[in-house]
Order: structure tokens, then C-alpha cells, then sequence
């Protein structure tokens, strides 16, 4: 293992940011989290001669998810880099607490699970679209527009999205698609920032009575058609045990590019 520099700090972000930077999918998930974040999220670094490594930290109440998913952890933790060396260091720096790390680094679970027994509890696949090719486009009339209506609003709540959350999404220049059918709208989904050019596609969702239709792949459709004539870049997400998600997701001609799991930490 090369000899590591000591942990320092990065107040600013301007260092993590750059190294981030050089490969924008791999590391969106921390990307997001600094660009919502902004001082709320505490950035670690150390280099090597094989590289570098960046711990981000935050507490478990900064992001809407994690207040609902983890309201039993004091600390969410992510952990990039290129070397090896680098990122064993950073592990030893874990805050103590009840921790959720988040990370699609082998070698980091790896010593997750041996040194510090930690616990997977979730897994989350990514997708995006090929670079440069078309998406095919909807075949039926979409709804769409930047203002949230009541009923695209309720279809979102009941995918988990807080009223805070959509706020700052579509201040931020969100947009949702759907499908209506004689008025009454029976699938959605919506588009938002991620970081930069990388954009989402969330919050899918259609009614009960109108699924297995093709219409949350019509709403999939609009979306990625949308994206790629901004030239922004399709970021799709989904638990790795939802099957009708991913089955979606290749329907669309989407491509898995990350695999991100969750682990619990006591320390």
C-alpha cells in the first residue's frame, strides 16, 4: 500500500468537485449530494501516489430519503476514489455513531463486511441512455409541463416524494410528463437535476387499475425524448429487487452503468 497523505478537509467542495468531475455517472450519487447539500455536507480527502480518495459525510436528516428511510442512523457516509490506499484510510476516519454508508466500491464493501461487520440493507441500480443515439419516441399523447398540478403532485407523494422535496425540484427547473385518459391522468413521471447535465428520470408512477399497459414506458419515453433534444444526460434509478423497474428500464433501451448498495455501521 503507498504511503497516504493525512485526512484533510475541503471546506469549499472545489477539490472534491474536480475529482468527481473526471467521471461524472460514476460518482453522480455524490455529486447530487454536494450540489443539494452545500455546506451541510462535510468533504474528507487524502492522496497517494496510486491516486486519490474523498469521504463525504452528512447527517442522516439533510436529504428527505434518508429522514425517511434511516431515521434511526446519526450519519450518511460515501466514500470515491481511484486509489485503494487512499479509500482504506478513510475507513479508519468513520465517525462514530449509527452510520449508512452508501457506496458501489468493491474493495470498500468488502471491508465494510469484514472490518466493521456492517449490514447490506438496500441496493440501487442506474441506468442511462446510449451517447448520441436517439431514443425512440412516445407513441401516445403526453401531458407535460414545469408547474406541478394536484393530481401529478398526489402520484408522486405516493412514490415518496415529500412536498419540500418536489418544491426544490421543480424550482430548480423539473418538468413532469404523463398520460391522461379522458382527462383524468393515469401515469407520470417527472425529469430534474441531478448535477450539471445529469439529469433524472423519477418518480414514475402509475395507477393501479392501468398497469402492465406500457404507459410508465410511454411517460419513460417522453422523458428521454425530452432529455436528449436539452442534451442533458438520462440518469434512471430503481431497487435492485423491483423487476417491473428494470424490466422498464430495458424496454427503454437504457443501459446499467452503477450499482450503488447501502450498509449499516455501528461504531
Amino acid at each position: 500500500m503507498s504511503a497516504t497523505s493525512p485526512i484533510q478537509v475541503d471546506p469549499d467542495h472545489r477539490r472534491a468537485l474536480a475529482w468527481l468531475r473526471g467521471d461524472l455517472l460514476r460518482h453522480i450519487v455524490t455529486l447530487k449530494m454536494i450540489h443539494v447539500g452545500g455546506r451541510a455536507i462535510s468533504c474528507r480527502w487524502c492522496e497517494d501516489t496510486d491516486g486519490w480518495g474523498l469521504l463525504t459525510l452528512f447527517h442522516a436528516r439533510v436529504f428527505e430519503y434518508d429522514q425517511q428511510t434511516y431515521a434511526d442512523r446519526d450519519w450518511v457516509v460515501l466514500i470515491d476514489g481511484t486509489s485503494a490506499g487512499a479509500k482504506a484510510k478513510l475507513l479508519e476516519e468513520l465517525p462514530t455513531g449509527a452510520l449508512v454508508v452508501k457506496t458501489y466500491d468493491a474493495v470498500v464493501k468488502e471491508s465494510l463486511q469484514r472490518k466493521f461487520h456492517a449490514t447490506p440493507v438496500r441496493s440501487f441500480v442506474s441506468f442511462t441512455g446510449a451517447p448520441g443515439s436517439a431514443p425512440a419516441p412516445p407513441t401516445r399523447k403526453i401531458a407535460t409541463a414545469t408547474a406541478l398540478e394536484p393530481a401529478v403532485a398526489a402520484m408522486f407523494a405516493a412514490n415518496g416524494y415529500v412536498e419540500s422535496e418536489l418544491a426544490r425540484l421543480f424550482a430548480d427547473g423539473a418538468r413532469w410528463f404523463g398520460v391522461k385518459d379522458n382527462g383524468r391522468l393515469v401515469s407520470a413521471g417527472m425529469v430534474f437535476r441531478n448535477f450539471e447535465t445529469v439529469w433524472e428520470i423519477g418518480g414514475v408512477f402509475t395507477l393501479p387499475d392501468r398497469r402492465r399497459q406500457g404507459l410508465a414506458r410511454q411517460v419513460v419515453a417522453a422523458a428521454l425524448a425530452h432529455l436528449h433534444q436539452s442534451n442533458l444526460l438520462p440518469r434512471y434509478q430503481v431497487r435492485s429487487d423491483n423487476a417491473a423497474s428494470i424490466e422498464l428500464a430495458s424496454a427503454a433501451g437504457l443501459t446499467e452503468f452503477l450499482h450503488m448498495d447501502h450498509f449499516l455501521v455501528n461504531r
